[in-house]
């Protein structure tokens, strides 16, 4: 009957009894159960009837089911459920499990919660399995049929509308998959701008791999005039959808089976969240005063929350929109073109998705003018119009609001003194930070021309601006200027100012012009136009302070500004009309101007400009000009400006808007001065003692760049090293600041100007050229094996590692298989594994096996995977080596070969080097055979020695003085150990015995630094040897000479004779055991003994290595 699988527990029982002759067997059972529920089919993939499971409960629990064979013939005392259960792919949970008998006929019922989107909202249903007991000999139960109820639903969405309905079952279906649909009612709630809208829809929940839903619907002819929705603004039409995680996809083809009401299609997809888009109409105030359509939208972020909410239409005002009495013949058709122009914005340029987005956001008039571009195409043509763009922004808490106003009245009379018959822009903004309200601006003036002809013209601009972004103030009109004769630039009165950008504050003006065209009267004509208007301006320019002055400009800041003008000009004159001669000649021609402008208060200021110019028939001029001006000027001191006419910044590279920038490059400040090093400045208040220090260095590409600053030793420059190379082809923005700091009161402070900390910068941009596809050699610190090293000693550290200077990750791709080949003289590979640490750049590997007195390849080879690999790049002459299945690749000498191939991917790094005959450091020392030991005279009292050597391994250039590989440090580290009776006995007794001398006096020469005092490192390479190994020569004397000399005993006397010029002269008088020493004292022969040094063998980044001892001997006695 259940169509279930069940599991008894112990307790369970079957009993059979005889009564009266008749055989009743009963059942008892306890346990649980698990019930597969199926339905037919509704979509194409599924034969018809043929049933799909729709549900399972695994976890049906029940107790005392009584199963008998008269009636009542099933019976339970508990149902119940635990565990998750999914419907049709959604969750759900069991509200209730029942079981009904009615004779030989059973229900089971079980009452369902659905969960159809995470968070928002559910529904609830019932599902009822029927079976009836069929008579007979053998009694049993049947199946007879599964109904599913449709699914209730009552819900509020995001706090902004409610649902509520039913929905029948739509199963398998080969687009929607598994779901619900039917009709719903949507109600708009108090928090909604569509308050009190109620609209009849359709609707569709639905399943594949997530969830999804959309109910769509059209509402026309409201009561009232429509619904309120803003101040003067009435909703009279609706047809739209909300959907979560669809998205429209098109109208849908007349006939079949109309999922929506607007005749819209809509598919799964799983990137969209949840939205309502829509297709409206507006009355403003009522119809016959301005209509309007719009594309109507709400955003939900992914949490359901409201995001934004937004208007961008059109409006007619005193006319109306033609369609918009048949609205719901007509929503169709514009829902689906507000559909198509989205999707034609940002066709095959899914940026521009995210571009649109923002455009609704921030910029909703140019939001209206891409949904709307049907309509706004026509404004302006005709009577009064507007682009309109409303938005809510709900994730940020700001409303912002613009329209353009277009006019063209009484066939082009009256006319919009903008393009397009432009009267005007408007903007509203309010949000947590700012809040503004433009109507018009300086530059863009509410504003109309009326023209009769070319008789009379009249122009009126006017503007009104209040809130927290006020901009610059406006300069003077250049016909007022070139009357006056100055340049516009010139009468900029507030140009210092200006530079402050944007502020708090209040400010308007207005203008108004008349021009006549040539007015004649027989052979004379006229020609006149005048202008007037005036700009004044209240704006909070913070801690901007004037020169001289004390504390913020004007009062707290808050500095007002204003001027107005008036021009005219005149001309009179007779028109030539002759077969040989055509010209106007004028009689009287005369311009007068005017001009006054005021700042104030603190300081104030007041200026007078005033002129007049005539001509009277060419021959008698008048130019007078008068200008007066009342009160102080403001030499401004910009907040955080230098304190210095001087920059610090000298220089930055590479130079601003340079391209193709190496991707290695460091971008280096240079600096007229130290950091942190005083400097003085004589100005009117005397001598002031400054320093500066670095506050930002800093790299953008889109986000702040990491890396570390490397300083030069004076400080005076400082290079920027990204961690990882700089990101190929991209723009670079390059960022330095200096602060400034004053000595006052033996203390440093920091220094303010305009109530701001002083600050310096400098910005480049650049953009980089394409990043290597392999490790350049330049681009490692250090490596072990070294580079090019002819002696590696295998046993010294079976660890090999290679040091970048900067991060390349982007070599090291998990789709191939990056491996280290190791390739020796004989062809031999081996292939190693390697790590590569992205927050250290540093690649780490186990050096493979290596032969004694072989030459090896290394490589880092990226292989693609399963690939057996390849051989890598790297001999002296263009060589070809056979690689597995007939591989071949070209190989070049000490460059890190790039050559990408299908086969192996790419080498990333390739470079030589050779090992030892010895294994160890030690082993190498030991095996030292020395033939006689030399000495050089430096003077009559002091020998430096040296010793002949029979077949010694020589020693290469990164073991004495180091490579560019081991950071310029040598592999091999000598010191002479001071066990000789000679330094006991008498050099340290007498020289450097309480050393510092007296507490204060040392030795004054440079290399006290590096040989040390004592001079236990006064081991000096042979030149001849280091000239032949930098050759290349690494035979003949090399083998046969010990590369050091031991010179202690000259650097012995320098010292002695240093200080002992230095004691007698400052202890002279004094006496005492040192003054008394030196005095006396004289400087001993070297004894005829041995003199050891230690020999220490260290790695890259200091990894210690064995170490061993060699004598040197003084066989003078």
């Amino acid at each position: 009957m259940l169509q279930a699988k069940a599991q008894l527990y112990d307790n369970s029982y079957v009993e059979f009894k005889v009564d009266k002759g008749k055989f009743k067997p009963e059942a008892m059972l306890h346990g649980r159960m698990g019930i597969t529920v199926s339905l037919p089919s509704s979509g194409k993939d599924g034969a018809a009837g043929e049933e799909k499971e729709i549900a399972r409960f695994e976890g049906v629990e029940f107790r005392s089911l009584h199963l008998k064979t008269e009636s009542p013939y099933l019976s339970v005392e508990y149902f119940g459920y635990k565990g998750e259960i999914k419907l049709l792919n959604f969750p759900a949970s069991v509200k209730d499990i029942a079981l009904t008998t009615r004779g030989n006929e059973a229900v089971l019922g079980v009452g369902i919660d659905l969960t159809l989107m995470d968070g928002a909202f559910a529904g609830s249903t019932r599902l009822s399995i029927t079976g009836k007991m069929e008579g007979g000999q053998l009694q049993k139960w049947k199946h007879t049929s599964t109904e599913l109820e449709k699914i209730k639903i009552e819900a509020t969405i995001g706090g902004t509308f409610e649902l509520k309905g039913e929905l029948a079952i739509l199963h398998n279906d080969l687009l929607y998959g598994d779901g619900f649909g039917g009709d719903l009612s949507a109600s708009f709630t108090n928090k909604s701008p569509l308050k009190g809208l109620t609209v009849k829809v359709r609707g569709m929940f639905g399943c594949t791999d997530f969830r999804y839903w959309f109910v769509d619907g059209i509402v026309k002819g409201l009561p009232g005039g429509g619904i309120p929705i803003g101040p003067g603004i009435r909703l009279s039409g609706f047809g739209g959808g909300i959907t979560y995680r669809m998205k429209p996809n098109g109208i849908q083809a007349s006939g079949g089976n109309v999922l929506s009401v607007t005749s819209m299609t809509y598919v799964p997809n799983e990137k969209s969240s949840l939205g309502i888009k829509a297709s409206v109409a507006l009355v403003i105030p009522k119809k016959e005063t301005a209509q309007a359509e719009a594309c109507f939208e709400l955003s939900f972020n992914n949490n359901g929350g409201l995001s934004y909410a937004g208007f961008y239409g059109y409006a007619q005002f005193l006319g109306s929109i033609p369609g918009l009495e048949d609205f719901e013949k007509k929503v169709g058709d514009k829902y689906k073109k507000i559909i198509d122009k989205e999707q034609a914005f940002h066709k095959n340029n899914e940026a521009l998705a995210e571009t649109l987005k923002k455009y609704k956001q921030y910029n909703p008039n140019e939001a209206s003018k891409i949904l709307e571009s049907d309509q706004t195409d026509q404004v302006g043509k005709s009577g009064f119009a507007a682009a309109v763009g409303i938005q809510f922004n709900f994730a940020e808490s700001s409303f912002h609001a613009t329209f353009d106003l277009y006019a063209n009245l009484l066939g082009g009379l009256f006319r919009g003194t903008a393009s397009g018959n432009r009267a005007g822009y408007a903007v509203l903004h309010i949000d947590p930070q700012d809040w503004y309200v433009h109507m018009g601006t300086p530059t863009d003036r509410i504003g109309l021309r009326m023209g009769i002809g070319n008789i009379l013209s009249v122009e009126t601009g006017s503007y009104l601006m209040l809130g927290t972004k006020i901009p610059a103030s406006p300069g003077v009109p250049p016909q007022v200027a070139s009357i006056l004769g100055y340049s516009p630039g010139d009468l900029d009165y507030m140009k210092d100012l200006n530079m402050l950008g944007e502020g708090s504050g209040f400010a308007f003006g207005s203008s108004l012009n008349i021009s006549t065209g040539d007015l004649t009267f027989l052979i004379l004509y006229a020609n006149y136009s005048t202008g007037l208007g005036f700009d004044l301006m209240l704006k909070d320019y913070g801690d901007a302070q004037c020169k001289g002055h004390n504390g913020a400009i004007g009062l707290d800041g808050w500095y007002a500004n204003g001027q107005a003008y008036a021009y005219m000009h005149g001309e009179l004159g007779a028109k030539i009309n002759l077969w040989f001669m055509k010209a106007k000649v004028p009689i009287f021609r005369a311009d007068v101007a005017t001009l006054m402008q005021a700042k104030l208060p603190n300081p104030s200021s007041f200026n007078a400009y005033l002129a007049v110019r005539a001509k009277v028939l060419g021959i008698v001029n008048v130019n007078c000009r008068f200008k007066i001006l009342i009160g102080e000027d403001c030499e401004l001191i910009v907040p955080g400006s230098s304190p210095l006419d001087m920059q610090m910044i000298s220089d930055f590279s590479p130079t601003d808007m340079s391209n193709d920038i190496s991707v290695f490059t460091a971008p280096q400040a240079t600096f007229n001065m130290g950091i942190g090093k005083a400097f003085d400045v004589q100005d009117d208040d005397g001598k002031k003692t400054y320093r500066i220090q670095l506050k930002d260095f800093v790299l953008n590409d889109g986000q702040n760049i990491t890396g570390k600053l490397k300083w030069n030793e004076d400080k005076d420059a400082v290079s920027f090293y990204s961690h990882e190379i700089l990101s190929p082809e991209k723009d670079v923005t390059a960022t330095v600041c200096v602060v400034f700091e004053q000595l006052k009161s033996d203390k440093w402070t920091s220094v303010y100007t305009g109530g701001k900390e002083a600050i310096e910068s400098k910005m480049i941009t650049f953009h980089t050229g394409s990043a290597p596809k392999d490790i350049p050699l330049r681009n490692i610190t250090y490596a072990y094996p070294v580079v090019d090293q002819k002696y590696y000693l295998k046993d010294e550290n079976r660890k090999g590692y290679i040091q970048l200077e900067r991060g390349q990750s982007y070599l090291f791709s998990t789709g191939l298989k990056n491996q280290i080949v190791y390739e020796d003289n004989m062809g031999n590979r081996q292939y190693i594994d390697f790590k590569y640490n992205e927050s250290q750049k540093r690649i780490d590997y186990t050096v493979p096996e290596i032969r004694n007195s072989a030459s090896y390849s290394m490589s880092i080879v990226s292989l693609i995977q399963g690939s057996k690999g390849a051989a890598p790049a790297g001999k002296t002459s263009l060589t070809v080596v056979a690689g597995d299945d007939n591989d071949n690749i070209s190989i070049e000498n000490r460059q890190a070969s790039a050559e990408t191939r299908t086969d192996i991917g790419a080498v990333l790094l390739n470079y030589d080097f050779a090992s030892s005959r010895y294994s160890t450091f030690r082993q190498k020392i030991e095996n030292l055979e020395k033939t006689y030991a030399t000495a050089v005279i430096i003077s009559s009292d002091v020998l430096m020695f040296g010793y002949e050597m029979h077949d010694m391994e020589p020693f290469d250039l990164a073991d004495l003085i180091g490579t560019e590989w081991t950071e310029n440090k040598p592999l091999v580290n000598v010191v002479a150990t001071l066990e000789d009776d000679y330094y006991r006995q008498h050099i340290y007794p007498l020289i450097y015995q309480d050393y510092p001398v007296g507490g204060s006096i040392k030795v004054k020469r440079e290399s006290a630094g590096t040989i040390g005092v004592p001079p236990v490192r006064a081991l000096p390479l042979r030149t001849e040897y280091l000239n032949r190994i930098e050759q290349g020569e690494y035979s003949g004397i090399v083998t046969q000479r010990f590369p050091y000399y031991y010179n202690l005993p000259a650097v012995y006397e320098e010292d002695f004779f240093d200080l002992q010029h230095q004691v007698i002269s400052s202890m002279m008088g004094k006496g005492g055991a040192a003054y008394n020493r030196f005095l006396r004292g004289t400087f001993p022969f070297i004894l005829y003994d041995y003199y050891r040094i230690k020999m220490q063998y260290v790695m890259p980044n200091d990894v210690m290595g064995s170490n061993m001892t060699f004598d040197f001997y003084n066989f003078i006695k």
